[in-house]
């Protein structure tokens, strides 16, 4: 049964007890039936039953306290006990009548077994004034009544005490039960605690193991770098040693380099003088050709105007030689006259006929000077046409001068830069000589370090080696203490 707080459940008594009506109820009717049959008095009973079923059932349900409930269902079997020993007196209506009484008695209430009992002490009194033999087959129905209710009462006050008693022991079992319950409580606070502790102890332990475990790769990995570290160092000492030599060379090149520099240098500036001594040269030769040029501008000009005064003469030439046609032409008129004139004209004829001659001797001299005229006019428009060839002959090589001067202009500064440029990289080669030396002397001091580190890293990498074993036994007892706190955990949780 189910403990509660009042002792235990009695809402399931009150279960219980419906259940021993209901039993009771189809005890009564097979009774009635196997030994009646289908008559009157098991209708009758029929009827009593399914009243008492119908209070029953509807009390339950109703809420009240449960200790009322079995208060009802005592006395209503305790009525339907002494009606029906009042119809037919047997020994069966007295046990009912303890049923209903005893069913009072599982709720264990001192109270309401003192006033069951009382209720049913007075229904048993009502029942003998109004039918003194319903409690007795004798002929003295007070001494029925009397031991009916001794019978009963001694009943009463047996249960009474089992009821105080059990009443008690409940009381008891119930503050044990609190007890118990705090105490539970409290281990179960405990135990919370404990799991709580747990797994803070299970993450720490986990934590602490991958901690350890993270150490140990890391002083493995450590290993393998210190390892590869000392290899390296080796190299690199055999690398300072490469780098000694290559050291010394370079310094030999760089030395070799200088002089070099230096020869290059003088060859340069020999090259500058050259460049300047040649680009005087084609400056004077560049004056020369403008001089040449001016006086070839001042020959062609001076040609045009001779060309212009031979076109004047020619001009003038044709004005003689129209002169002389038209003083030919009045010669040839004025002989013709004279003939017609006869002896009188005689003497101009002879004039007319000098006159004529001189026409025809100028006309011939004319046109003598006019052919030498054209041949000097060929020769100018040659000599003039040539001028200008060689005038545009003199301007090409001018130009041509003047690159050729632009470009010894630009060899000479490309010269005195590239000197600049040797006196700079023979002095950044001395710098370098220099440096070279200074490095040559931190190699050597580098090589001394790292012998020096060579054999630091060999003691660091006994010392992680050993720190390693160390790791590994803690990780060991780590795990074994992660064990035995798993097992006393479970003995705990269980």
């Amino acid at each position: 049964m189910r403990i509660t707080a009042t002792g235990y459940d009695l809402k399931r008594v009150s279960k219980v007890n419906l259940s021993v009506i209901y039993g009771a109820a189809i005890l009564i009717l097979l009774e009635s039936l196997i030994y009646n049959g289908f008559d009157t008095l098991f209708f009758t009973n029929s009827v009593k039953v399914l009243i008492v079923l119908v209070i029953s059932t509807s009390v339950y349900f109703v809420h009240i306290k449960e200790q009322v409930k079995g208060g009802v269902f005592s006395i209503v079997i305790s009525l339907i006990a002494l009606q029906t020993n009042i119809q037919s007196p047997s020994i069966g209506s007295f046990m009912l009548l303890m049923l209903a009484f005893s069913m009072s008695a599982l709720y264990f209430e001192k109270a309401l077994v003192l006033i069951v009992g009382g209720v049913i002490d007075t229904i048993i009194i009502a029942t003998y004034v109004m039918h003194p033999l319903a409690l007795t087959n004798t002929t003295s129905p007070a001494s029925g009544l009397t031991r009916t209710l001794v019978y009963f009462n001694v009943s009463v006050i047996l249960i009474f005490f089992l009821t105080k008693w059990g009443r008690d022991l409940v009381d008891s079992v119930v503050s044990k039960e609190k007890e118990t319950g705090e105490l539970l409580d409290k281990l179960q606070l405990t135990m919370h605690k404990v799991s709580e502790v747990s797994t803070v102890l299970d993450l720490e332990l986990s934590s602490f193991s991958k901690n350890i475990e993270a150490i140990k790769q890391s002083n493995d990995h450590i290993v393998v770098a210190m390892t590869e570290v000392a290899v390296g160092v080796q190299e690199q000492a055999v690398n300072i040693e490469d780098i000694n030599y290559n050291m010394l060379n370079a310094k030999t090149l760089v030395a070799e380099n200088n002089k070099i520099s230096d020869i290059v240098a003088k060859i340069s500036g020999n090259m500058v003088i050259k460049v300047e001594d040649s680009s005087n040269k084609i400056n004077q030769m560049n004056i020369q050709m403008k001089t040449v040029s001016t006086s070839v501008l001042t020959a062609m000009e001076t040609v045009e105007v001779l060309k212009v005064s031979i076109d004047q003469i020619s001009l003038f030439l044709e004005g003689i030689t129209q002169i002389a046609s038209q003083t030919n032409l009045l010669a040839l008129n004025a002989s013709i006259e004279a003939a017609r004139a006869g002896e009188n004209g005689r003497g101009f004829a002879v004039v007319a006929e000098e006159v004529r001659k001189l026409a025809e001797e100028s006309a011939a001299t004319v046109a003598n000077i006019s052919k030498v005229t054209q041949d000097i006019i060929d020769k100018v428009n040659l000599a003039t046409t040539q001028v200008k060839s060689g005038f545009s002959a003199i301007e090409l090589g001018n130009d041509l001068i003047s690159d050729v001067t632009h470009f010894f202009n630009e060899l000479k500064d490309s010269y005195n830069q590239e000197n600049q440029l040797l006196k700079k990289e023979s002095g950044m080669a001395q710098q370098v000589l220099g440096n070279f030396v200074k490095i040559n002397d931190q190699v050597g001091s580098i090589s001394a370090i790292a012998e020096q580190h060579s054999a630091t890293n060999e003691e660091f990498l006994a010392s992680i080696q050993a720190q390693n074993v160390d790791m590994s036994n803690m990780l060991v007892n780590v795990n074994n203490i992660n064990c035995k706190w798993h097992e006393l955990k479970g003995m705990l949780l269980s």
